[in-house]
């Protein structure tokens, strides 16, 4: 606040009268992913999510090889799926697709937790989250230390679309925190050093891990 005001005045602005007109009339933080920073009515969409690139229509091979690498463990559950039949969902490649187009395109929505899983490094399992995250910035966080903090300070997730939890094990405490921040509208943010405020929640998650006991 100190700073805040010596930065007024510094500009020859009288600090007490506009401290007070902001007192009068404050700005609201929100989390609109993917919207203008000042949607209006002096909201301030500060921390949300932003395209790291235009939208741009076309083929994407290497994108596609990638889906149908990292989706074939759910192949045999998406065609066995009456609703993946009806939807048009052949393989676990189409349904990360589609999860990942929600997530964009409807990116206050709630998405099914995904876990990806192998006993031996470097199979992909990673590549999934990482390549979704070069699209967006910010919006994209690795929840490791806000799962993990004992104190609940889990600033690093404000405003994020898509959390990793990278080869974590979901203890009870951890557990309590994902599965809150997996299913509720609202998120409460607590970074370090500051207050807690309450914002829509936007994160989609998704964990890798060596072991299917690191999932609860």
């Amino acid at each position: 606040f100190t700073e805040f005001k010596s930065i007024l005045e510094g500009r020859g602005l009288p600090a007490s009268k506009v401290c007070a007109e902001l007192a009068a009339d404050p700005w609201t933080l929100v989390n609109e992913p993917f919207g203008p920073e000042t949607p209006g009515h002096r909201l301030w969409n500060k921390d949300a999510a932003r395209l790291a690139f235009p939208p741009k229509r076309g083929v994407f091979p290497m994108w596609e090889q990638m889906l149908r690498v990292v989706g074939r463990g759910l192949d045999g559950a998406v065609l066995r799926n009456e609703w993946c039949k009806t939807h048009g969902v052949r393989t676990g490649g189409d349904y990360l697709r589609y999860w990942a187009a929600s997530m964009f395109q409807r990116p206050i929505v709630s998405l099914p937790y995904l876990f990806f899983y192998s006993e031996e490094q470097k199979t992909g399992k990673s590549s999934f989250h990482e390549m979704l995250g070069m699209l967006m910035e910010p919006g994209y966080a690795i929840a490791n230390e806000a799962l993990e903090n004992k104190n609940g300070f889990n600033g690093e997730i404000a405003g994020a679309v898509l959390c990793a939890a990278d080869e974590i094990e979901l203890v009870k405490t951890r557990y309590k925190r994902m599965k809150m921040w997996t299913t509720s509208p609202w998120i409460l943010i607590h970074p370090k050093g500051a207050s807690a405020y309450k914002i829509r929640n936007s994160a989609h998650f998704i964990q890798t891990g060596n072991a299917l006991k690191d999932c609860p």
